[in-house]
């Protein structure tokens, strides 16, 4: 079952996901704000007088960040949804599911 429930999000349900969550972020105060201060600390960050290997080792750092915190988010939103079908199987809400 779970290799089915896998293929269906991933193939099916990761666009709708990804547009709810949009929606979601747009209108979350906590995250607009943090989006606003991560602009601001990157400007005062690109002010800075780096040498070239330090700064390329910064956005490195950075992007590393921003990718794995990205992963999670989508690997928990993709869990919740995975278990959501699970339960409703189990409860005999999605009678016609087959593992």
């Amino acid at each position: 079952m779970n290799n089915y429930i896998n293929e269906l999000i991933y193939e099916n349900v990761g666009q709708v996901i990804d547009k709810r969550r949009d929606r979601l972020l747009a209108d979350d105060e906590v995250y607009q704000q943090d989006c606003s201060d991560t602009q601001e600390l990157l400007n005062r960050y690109e002010a800075l007088n780096l040498v070239k290997a330090d700064r390329l080792l910064i956005n490195d750092l950075i992007s590393c960040l921003e990718t794995r915190d990205s992963r999670c988010a989508d690997l928990s939103y993709l869990s919740g949804f995975s278990d959501a079908i699970k339960l409703l199987h189990e409860l005999g809400i999605l009678k016609e599911f087959k593992e």
